[in-house]
């Protein structure tokens, strides 16, 4: 049995985070959050007072909403496999182009099932907080990132233009009663177990 945990980032993990910000960069796969990414690189410390205030309505930045950030974890190593972004409201613009979830898997750890128990195991926290749809979105030509998508039980609404990049956007919501269906289908047939922060 594999033993994955998500957690916050710390001051504990930059070493570790830093260095897969650098593998992303080498492996061409950082898109339309080069940016962002680059402020993991360039000031740790600002990201991590920036995770903290997005998670209070009082020091969010105003044209954002509350959102959490976790990290991968798997326990036999101590090894981060990347993140995870939550939003836990949206706005009519997030509504319409954005996402409650944002994930991603460092290169070097693709193709293991990382990503799905990420987005299943995420969605306790929606759940806690009564919520009861999740919206995730993502480039049609992503096409790996569509198959974990749909394999968590994501359900493609429509397409649209994402008008940041001009990219075609797909949107995928899941009814949490689905997901905890599937749950224990998944954990135990891939012989993972992961633990929520």
């Amino acid at each position: 049995m594999e033993s994955l945990k998500l957690l916050k980032p710390t001051k504990d993990f930059e070493n570790q985070i830093l260095k897969i910000a650098q593998e992303f960069f080498d492996d061409g796969t950082v898109l339309n959050w080069t940016s962002w990414l680059k402020r993991y690189v360039n000031n740790y410390d600002w990201r991590l007072g920036n995770i903290n205030n997005n998670e209070n309505k009082e020091t969010v930045e105003t044209w954002h909403v509350i959102a959490k950030q976790f990290i991968l974890i798997r326990e036999l190593d101590n090894k981060v496999l990347w993140f995870i972004n939550t939003r836990l409201e949206l706005n009519e613009a997030l509504l319409e182009h954005g996402w409650h979830i944002w994930y991603s898997i460092r290169p070097s750890e693709r193709k293991r099932h990382y990503a799905t128990a990420q987005l299943f195991s995420v969605l306790k926290l929606y759940q806690d907080l009564w919520i009861e749809k999740v919206l995730l979105t993502c480039d049609k030509s992503n096409i790996w990132s569509a198959k974990t998508i749909q394999n968590c039980g994501w359900i493609l609404e429509n397409e649209i233009i994402d008008p940041t990049d001009w990219e075609l956007l797909q949107r995928y919501w899941i009814d949490i009663n689905d997901w905890i269906e599937k749950w224990n289908d998944f954990f135990k047939s891939n012989g993972i177990d992961i633990k929520f922060f």
